[in-house]
Order: C-alpha cells, then structure tokens, then sequence
C-alpha cells in the first residue's frame, strides 16, 4: 500500500475535515483556535520594543490592559509546526523539486524578472498582515476559526476578503530590551505538534501554491473554497460539543466594523497580489519557494507597521460600531445548536452542488 505521504495532493475534501478536526484538537488540548498571523504581531512588537520602547507604548499598554502581552506562545510555536509539516509533507511528496522562480501567471501577465515578482510577494505581504492585525485574523484565525465558533465579525470577514480577493485579482490579470517571554513548554510543544499536522494539510491540499489561491480567486480552481467550507462544516460541530462538555471555551474577535472591513480590504488585496494567504506561506516556505520567503518578510513589516503605528490606527479603528464579541446565536437570541447544525447542513449542501459543477481532479499538474 502506498505511503499516503507520498502523495502530492490529497481530496479537498479530506484536508477540510482534517482541518476541522485538527480543530477540534487545538481547542480541546490547548484551548486555542487555529491562527496565524497574531504570531508575527507578537514577534514583531518584541524586536520593536526592545530596539526603540517608545514607538509601542500606546500598543503594549493597550495589550496590557487586555492581558495580551507579547510573548513566544503556543501559536508562535504552530507557524514553526506549519512549516516543518509543510517541508517534510513535500520532502516526502518529492513535490521540493527546483522550484520556478516566477509563477506561470504572473510571468504572463508582468514578465519573468524574480525581482518584479518579489517585490509583489513583498508588497502583497506587506498590505495582507497589516489588513490580518487590523481585523484581528487571517483566513486561519477568522475565516475558518472564527466562522465555525459562529463569530458575527468573521462572518463578516470571511466574505469580504473573497469579494475584495476576486476584484484585485481579476483587476490585475483580467480573465486570463523586553525581557523575552515564554508559555509554558507543554503549551509550546502542542503548538509545534498541531503547527507540524496543519503544515501537512495545507500542502497536501495544494493551496501553498500560488496557482491554487490565484485559481480561486480568478473562478477557475475552487480547491480552497472546498476546504474551507469543509473545515467550517467539520469544525463548527466538534468544537461546540467541547464548549458544551466545557472542555474549551470560545475564542472570538469583537465585531468591530471598522477593524473587520478596513482590515479585510487589505487582506483581500494583498492576498490578490502576493498569491497566498499567512498559513499557506508559512507551508510554502516549507516547500522551499522563494518568493513566500520574500513575502513573508513583508508580512513581517506589515505586522511591525501595526504595532508601530497602533496609536495612530487606534481611533481609526472606533470610527464605525462595535458590537463586542458576539456569536450569531447571541445576534438572534437563538441556541448556538440551531446554528451550528444549520451551518453544517447548508455547507455540505454547497460542497454537493460545487463538487457537481467542478469536480476535483485530483490527477491535475500542479
């Protein structure tokens, strides 16, 4: 029998419910959804407050008063598990062979200079996380963790990046000194653990590639739709019986519109110009693709900017409504099980409908 492993792509089907899964085992052993990009804002505020304190002041007193302040921590130690699953899921695949520099796409559409696409990866980057930190999440954190706990502001965002995504794409290619803080080290090693499965899902699936998340953006592949809602499908009903059995609790962004739309703007585009999402960079940095790695330093920049300039941002932010941390249930004054079997239903309807109208091929040349 073959070595599952070794196989370069695995159902979309089968990554969505791993994922969903796997969300369940994050919210069980760690009480923590899956997310990415608050990592990066952590990482970021560490080196900036240490290098010059008085740029983040107004930051860290705000992450003081929320008891959020930045440390090496259980989703820290997932970015890493991602790309170490990503690298071995692809050493493994066979799918780390020399790596064109240039994507197909976008060497059609602006040449085959790496320097030109790394500067897009960078800007892309760059404009995706500062959009995830003002938000508050990424496709990880809100689009897929925040939907299944039925989060009213991912719900929100979730659509939004899609609808934004879709229109840069479509524009851009036509139709064609701190002291360093730590978890404790249990915590860490099950971040490491569960970074190392998800970094194995997201390569499997594909959409560490670039002509996967382009491929949906521009209607063409429907490869990260399928695992999202597949993801949300499986994920919505696991973690709300651990809620129910109080095993874990909810973790959830507040619906501040300003944050949410803003902030799912930019991610919308960024994620149009660079090609992937946060988590799926990580696994392509895994897979050993250059122009990610670029990207990802942008990310980086993106996420110090946010920090930086948190004080400035701050009132920006508190311009529209914020209705707190409210669930869909809350919204309508209904059990949460009324939505979450009905989130679930309507999902796996939609997954019927699109896996009719675009079949997988599961055979397709990366």
């Amino acid at each position: 029998m073959r070595n599952p492993l070794s196989l370069k792509r695995w159902s979309p089907y089968l990554i969505g419910a791993g994922i969903g899964v796997l969300s369940w085992f994050s919210f069980a052993t760690a009480d923590k959804p899956l997310g990415i990009t608050t990592a990066f804002e952590y990482t970021t505020a560490l080196a900036e407050s240490a290098a010059a304190p008085h740029l983040v002041q107004s930051y860290l007193a705000e992450q003081t008063r929320k008891d959020r302040e930045p440390k090496i921590d259980w989703e820290w130690m997932l970015v890493l598990g991602v790309f170490l699953g990503a690298y071995v899921s692809s050493k493994m695949s066979g799918d780390r062979r020399a790596q064109k520099r240039v994507p197909p796409l976008w060497r059609w559409r602006f040449g085959d200079k790496p320097l030109i696409r790394y500067g897009g990866a960078f800007a892309g980057g760059f404009i995706m996380m500062l959009g995830a930190r003002i938000a508050q999440g990424c496709t990880s954190g809100h689009a897929i963790s925040g939907a299944l706990q039925l989060a009213l502001a991912s719900w929100i965002f979730a659509p939004l990046i899609f609808i934004v995504g879709i229109a840069t794409a479509f524009l851009l290619y036509g139709k064609g000194g701190v002291v360093l803080m730590f978890e404790d080290p249990y915590r860490l090693n099950l971040g490491l653990v569960t970074g190392f499965v998800f970094g194995v899902l997201l390569q499997k699936g594909q959409v560490s590639k670039f002509h996967t998340i382009m491929g949906q953006l521009l209607l063409k592949d429907w490869t990260v739709l399928k695992i999202m809602i597949t993801a949300i499908a499986v994920g919505t009903i696991g973690v709300h019986m651990l809620v129910l059995g109080e095993q874990a609790s909810l973790h959830i962004q507040a619906a501040a519109l300003a944050r949410v739309i803003f902030g799912g703007i930019l991610f919308g585009i960024g994620i149009a110009i660079f090609g992937l999402c946060p988590g799926t960079s990580v696994a392509a940095c895994g897979e050993g693709r250059r122009d990610a790695i670029v990207g990802v330093i942008g990310m980086f920049l993106g996420a110090g900017t946010y920090v930086a300039a948190f004080s400035v941002l701050d009132p920006f932010m508190k311009i529209m409504p914020d209705y707190g941390k409210v669930t869909l249930p809350q919204l309508t004054g209904t059990t949460p099980w009324l939505w979450a079997i009905g989130v679930a239903a309507i999902m796996t309807t939609a997954l019927i409908i699109l896996e009719r109208n675009h079949p997988q091929d599961l055979d397709a040349k990366p």
